[in-house]
């Protein structure tokens, strides 16, 4: 087999081998997706504000598919330290 072959059959071989990204870059949801997303609860129900007071949503409301906010009549407990 002449060097020349070879070669070729190297660079036949490499054209098959992919690398694969170090860090997959996170997608950016869309609103609708957020939206569907919160009212699955998927962000979860407890949550605690920046001064320590704990925030329960007890009812995540009703989707507005309408101008104006995207949910109406959420229940949201705040207690308060």
């Amino acid at each position: 087999m002449h060097a020349s072959d070879r070669y070729a059959g190297m660079r036949a071989k490499a054209a098959r081998v992919h690398e694969r990204a170090l860090f997959v870059s996170p997608r950016i949801p869309n609103e609708l997706e957020l939206q569907a997303r919160w009212f699955a609860g998927d962000f979860g129900k407890h949550f605690v504000s920046t001064t320590g007071d704990k925030i329960d949503i007890v009812q995540f409301g009703t989707w507005n598919r309408e101008a104006g906010p995207d949910f109406r009549d959420a229940a949201v407990r705040i207690k308060w330290r």
